[in-house]
């Protein structure tokens, strides 16, 4: 976790094993500016919710187990500049 500010900013569990999903509720994580999943097993979809998150510059969500469609949502992300599917 890094934090500017006493705000969370990144946000950084990669490589950690981790399975289940990604809960619609990471759209509540409105300040983050790098979110690192990469190397678990994480399933199901990729939340359409992440597009909520328009501070996010680094995405970096490869290596997992996802399913589905990538979602348009993450057009919305208008400061990103690193997105690893």
């Amino acid at each position: 976790v890094t934090c500017k500010d006493g705000i969370i900013i990144g946000l950084d569990l990669s490589n950690q094993r981790l399975s289940g999903t990604i809960p619609p509720e990471i759209s509540l994580l409105t300040t983050l500016e790098h979110l690192s999943l990469w190397g678990n097993i994480i399933g199901g979809s990729i939340p359409s919710e992440i597009g909520s998150l328009t501070n996010l510059k680094i995405l970096d969500i490869h290596r997992n187990k996802f399913t589905g469609t990538i979602p348009s949502e993450i057009g919305a992300l208008i400061s990103l500049n690193d997105l690893e599917l």
